[in-house]
């Protein structure tokens, strides 16, 4: 791929990174899922060599009836090799109580093993002060943003700013949605692609927003039911108001400080006041992370308001340090590291059910996926895509990009260790 990462000094990084993270919160340490797939014992290596063994702990997390016996062994001698305290817990029995109160369905089934897991994460996070690692790599998380259009703008302590201006360490404005204020914010990373679809808009006289379908509209009213909507939720039942700023209003307002909208208290905008409408949209989309306050304030056409950052896939986590390696750079990592040649050469699966592995899923394998990816996110997006000299399948470059645009995952955008 081109622009090739320099995978010493990211390894650097990231160590720096885990290690700031859990002193910054005033945690004891970390603890992760273990699969004994390349993600999580790269994850693994890396906080250990960030914490040291006694500072990292693993759950392994199988269900019997789709985590294959080579998948535990694996897992098992990560966790002995490391020498990190480690438990296992099979899922099989929890996930069974549900389902005797849920309808069949082998996907959300998948998905609910997933919700197992995390929620097992954060149960021993708490018990013992620890953060919650992460193990998804950027080839899986790009799979999963949702962003705002090309005429919508950040609006930054400097000014609104377009997104070709936007830095990834820039300050923006949030609502503190537990006081009911405007407060200033740093985001942690900015994400842009070429879109291909339908994007939904809403417009008033106070409200000017457009934004993909799976994208987190902030509604609420002054002080109380501050919540996230999707957008398609949005669309059917204009639930609460819009948090909205009158520029007017600003302007008279004198206030101490540099800031024209510190502890400010926003407008609500009765959406059922709004038009609301969906549009056909080719061109460049993008979204910024939030981390604390999951929203931010946005300029479209001289109309302000506050929606949701980017969120994604199984974000259910309080860090996520390779997220910026794609698949390829993370099995690259694991040379470099020392992980079993088994693990790194294995297959990748999230085993959500029985046989399920994620190249086979996708339709191509994570060599091919990631340069699609990094082509798209250098917004060189094409369906005309050549490996090695050899063209790949256009309708399967095509429907890996609509599984991007189209993911509706809905977890909160954790802080991502940026590595460009």
């Amino acid at each position: 791929m081109s622009g090739a990462l320099d995978l010493k000094e990211a390894r650097e990084r990231i160590v720096s990174f885990i290690r700031k993270q859990v002193e910054d919160a005033g945690a004891d340490g970390v603890i992760l899922g273990v699969s004994g797939g390349i993600d999580s014992a790269v994850t693994a290596y890396l906080a250990v060599e960030a914490l040291g063994s006694r500072r990292v702990q693993a759950l392994l997390m199988p269900d019997p009836r789709v985590t294959p016996e080579s998948d535990m062994r694996d897992a098992s001698a990560i966790v002995s090799e490391l020498g990190i305290k480690s438990r296992t817990v099979d899922i099989s029995t929890i996930h069974r109580e549900f389902m005797k109160q849920l309808e069949p369905n082998k996907v959300a089934e998948g998905n609910l093993r997933a919700r197992i897991r995390m929620a097992l994460l954060y149960y021993h996070a708490n018990l013992h002060n620890l953060l919650v690692l992460g193990t998804g790599d950027r080839s899986e998380l790009m799979l999963g943003y949702f962003c705002y259009d090309d005429k919508t703008r950040v609006y930054t302590v400097d000014g609104p700013k377009r997104i070709g201006q936007i830095r990834g360490d820039e300050t923006i404005y949030s609502m503190d949605t537990t006081r009911g204020v405007i407060v200033s914010a740093r985001i942690d990373g900015v994400y842009s692609f070429e879109y291909d679809g339908d994007v939904m808009g809403v417009q008033s006289d106070l409200v000017d927003l457009n934004v993909t379908p799976n994208h987190r509209m902030l509604v609420g009213e002054h002080g109380k039911d501050y919540r996230f909507v999707q957008a398609e939720e949005f669309a059917k039942n204009r639930p609460g108001s819009t948090l909205c700023m009158d520029d007017e209003k600003i302007r008279r307002t004198k206030i101490s400080g540099s800031s024209p909208f510190e502890n400010q208290l926003p407008l609500a905008f009765p959406n059922r006041k709004a038009e609301v409408y969906s549009e056909h949209m080719k061109g460049r989309v993008w979204c910024v992370g939030v981390p604390k306050y999951c929203n931010l304030l946005v300029e479209r056409n001289g109309q302000m308001a506050f929606s949701g950052n980017t969120k994604y896939g199984d974000g259910g986590v309080d860090l996520l340090p390779i997220a910026d390696l794609y698949k390829s750079e993370v099995r690259s990592m694991g040379e470099i590291l020392g992980v079993s040649r088994a693990i790194i050469s294995k297959e990748s699966s999230p085993r959500l059910w029985a046989s399920q592995t994620a190249e086979s899923e996708l339709g191509l394998p994570y060599s091919v996926i990631d340069k699609i990816l990094q082509l798209d996110a250098e917004g060189k997006s094409s369906t005309s895509v050549a490996i090695e000299g050899k063209d790949v399948d256009p309708t399967a470059v095509q429907e890996l990009l609509t599984r991007m645009r189209k993911n509706h995952h809905k977890r909160s955008l954790p802080p991502v260790c940026r590595l460009r």
